[in-house]
Parts: structure tokens; C-alpha cells; sequence
């Protein structure tokens, strides 16, 4: 599928570290972590040819 003609990709950056809020994208929000919502809605935009989780940790990779 396409939105406008056009193929669209998703692209959700989610690094492990963090200087503010360290371990961020594996914390809750209500009952899944903040990069379970990322990608469970990337998978819900139907228009969206590709999703993409970029990280470098394979803790977060396995919860997206």
C-alpha cells in the first residue's frame, strides 16, 4: 500500500543509552514499554510500506 502514491518507510531510533533518562525506551507506560507503543503503532498505520526499529541493544530490539 501507498499513501499519496508515494512509498513510506517508518523509521523508530531507539538508542539504549541515554544521558537524561537513562534505559527510557524500556520503561512503562501502562502495560508495555515506550518502544512496544512505538512499534505496535508503526504496525498499525496501514498506509506504511516498511517499519524499521534502528538500535544497538538487543534488549531493545527484542521488545520492538
Amino acid at each position: 500500500m501507498s499513501f499519496r502514491g508515494k512509498s513510506i518507510l517508518a523509521i523508530v531510533p531507539a538508542r539504549a543509552g541515554s544521558k537524561g533518562l537513562p534505559g527510557k525506551n524500556m520503561r512503562r507506560l501502562g502495560n508495555l514499554s515506550l518502544v512496544a507503543w512505538a512499534a505496535r503503532v508503526a504496525n498499525e498505520i496501514s498506509w506504511l510500506d516498511a517499519r524499521v526499529l534502528s538500535t544497538e541493544d538487543d534488549v531493545t530490539a527484542a521488545e520492538g
